[in-house]
């Protein structure tokens, strides 16, 4: 039974919870490990190990809450770890608001804004967000605005986007570009129905924004959750594209003080930020640090074992059928789920 024509009982819907996660054994989605919690089905943790792409190498923690309502109402993607991404909000700040309903509008004071560290999903499932839902509808990519103002930099050469705040919000004319791009992943049906998004899609969804460039690039900026970034990695492509002669250098002759953070010198950010993101999620402070450092929320810890153990460790689980994460060229590690 689809899990959106489910009638609104607690019980009916957590129970659908717990298959769901039970399916995950069939097809689990590469390099991403779940948990979910035995007294709250609503609460999973995962792992994600990224294998390729720009983020390769990174061991990261999240979490997946469901609320009452979910799936007329999207989960909550939270990272615990520290990253450097386009749809992630920094963990000091936040970016818009959560609210599914079609509010117009949102200011500092909105109560349901994305908090920091969570996941945007507005890119990939448009469905669940009103205002996407509206440009969706509306086919003719109007043009519409963040509205929230922050200061334009005095000086060009002063400005450093690696001290400056990792959240963005400006009006600007790339808010609304290709609006249509919202449709990536789960559109409405032809009656406006909700479609019937799976856990694993969104799983892989999430994936696949860390390990393949072409999603990155799909991602407009009114989807961002952490816009900084998401200007970082679009000077990172235009760098690629002149490196490799597919594209001429622009000059810019807009005046230093009128400038729009995506005329800012973002070159060489996202290589950075994100190197010193990713080498500081597998350090073995981050990977095996005190017990009192985690959340009490996380469900997969790390154990640091000799060598010896980990093979008798790996005996029993390859004798009961169940992976395990190794990471090479790492110190040898295992997980454990509470």
């Amino acid at each position: 039974m689809s899990s959106c024509k489910l009638p609104n009982i607690p019980s009916l819907r957590r129970q659908q919870l717990r298959l769901e996660f039970a399916s995950l054994r069939t097809a689990p989605p590469p390099g991403v490990y779940m948990s979910i919690s035995p007294s709250d089905p609503s609460m999973w943790s995962g792992v994600l190990f990224v294998q390729k792409g720009p983020y390769s190498s990174a061991i990261l923690r999240f979490q997946l809450r469901f609320p009452p309502l979910y799936p007329d109402v999207p989960p909550v993607l939270t990272f615990t770890t520290d990253i450097f991404h386009p749809l992630i909000v920094p963990l000091t700040t936040y970016s818009f608001t959560a609210n599914p309903g079609d509010a117009g509008t949102f200011s500092a004071s909105d109560e349901e804004r994305l908090p920091a560290g969570c996941f945007s999903l507005r890119h990939g499932f448009p469905h669940w967000f009103g205002r996407n839902r509206k440009l969706a509808q509306s086919a003719t990519g109007s043009t519409q605005s963040v509205n929230v103002q922050t200061p334009s930099p005095a000086n060009d050469e002063n400005t450093d986007p690696l001290k400056a705040p990792q959240n963005i919000q400006a009006e600007d004319p790339d808010v609304t570009e290709d609006s249509t791009e919202f449709i990536h992943i789960a559109s409405g049906g032809p009656h406006g129905e909700l479609p019937d998004v799976p856990v694993l899609s969104i799983l892989n969804y999430v994936r696949t924004t860390f390990d393949d460039e072409n999603v990155l690039d799909s991602i407009p900026l009114a989807a961002a959750g952490n816009q900084g970034a998401w200007h970082a990695w679009q000077s990172h492509r235009r760098s690629q594209k002149l490196m490799s002669g597919s594209e001429t250098p622009v000059t810019d002759i807009r005046p230093s003080q009128s400038r729009l953070p995506k005329e800012w010198n973002w070159e060489g950010v996202w290589e950075k930020r994100v190197k010193t993101c990713v080498e500081a999620s597998y350090l073995e402070s981050t990977l095996f640090g005190s017990m009192a450092r985690h959340s009490p929320d996380d469900l997969i810890r790390f154990t640091k074992f000799d060598l010896d153990v980990l093979d008798g460790v790996k005996e029993q689980i390859l004798s009961k059928q169940l992976p395990i994460a190794n990471v090479s060229g790492r110190p040898e590690m295992a997980m454990s789920a509470n």
